[in-house]
Order: C-alpha cells, then sequence, then structure tokens
C-alpha cells in the first residue's frame, strides 16, 4: 500500500493511485450522482460519467488468514494514495449502488480493510 500521493504503486507504467483530490474532482464533475459512476447492469447505475463502476465486495480483515468479504452487491470502496491524521488509515473513495440519495463519500479508514483500486493514466 502506497502512502504516497500520486504514487504509481500498484499501477502499470505511466498511471498513478489516484489523491483524495482526484477523487473529489470526479465526485464534483458528476455533481455528486453516484449512478453516473455506476456501469449499467449494477444497481441502478446510469454510467453516463463513463467511468464504469462495478459493485465489488470489501474484505473485513480480523487477524492473520481470518476476514470476510461484506456488502458484495451493494457498492463500491476505492483506495486513494493519501494518507489520513492515523497512522493506520488511509483515505477511500465509497458509493452506494442502488440509490442517487446516498452521497459518494471520501473518508478515512483503516487500511486493514480490503477496497479496489482504481487507477488513473498520467
Amino acid at each position: 500500500f502506497s502512502t504516497t500521493e500520486g504514487a504509481q504503486g500498484i499501477c502499470p507504467q505511466d498511471w498513478h493511485i489516484p489523491a483524495s483530490n482526484d477523487f473529489t474532482a470526479l465526485i464534483n464533475t458528476v455533481n455528486v450522482d453516484n449512478l453516473a459512476l455506476n456501469e449499467i447492469g449494477q444497481g441502478i447505475g446510469t454510467n453516463s460519467s463513463g467511468f464504469s463502476a462495478l459493485t465489488a465486495p470489501y474484505f473485513l480483515y480480523f487477524s492473520p488468514g481470518s476476514g470476510i468479504f461484506y456488502d458484495q452487491d451493494n457498492s463500491s470502496n476505492f483506495w486513494s494514495s493519501t494518507p489520513s491524521a492515523a497512522i493506520s488509515d488511509a483515505n477511500e473513495m465509497y458509493f452506494y449502488n442502488y440509490s442517487s440519495a446516498e452521497p459518494i463519500t471520501i473518508m478515512s479508514i483503516n487500511r486493514g480493510y480490503g477496497f479496489a483500486v482504481r487507477c488513473i493514466k498520467n
């Protein structure tokens, strides 16, 4: 896990892990309409943005070799490369796939969670 904003991290050459400000720009571009980010057929997504997010479970880690996948069909969660004030946390973008009333959220959460990473071309 990279805690350097804009780091290449696990992304291919000429791509990087988005920082929180990249997510903020995306959220502003779609006017906070989370359905615009979801692929058609993923909840009630419209994909009007072309972002094509798929619903994805996230992993709740309990201890080495122990954890569960949670919320498989309801939400999308993506790590950012922006660290949080708490040393064990980082920022992530979360949105629900079945209601535009649920806001897109950028929040700080423990890095022990397993979320997707969406790379951005430099």
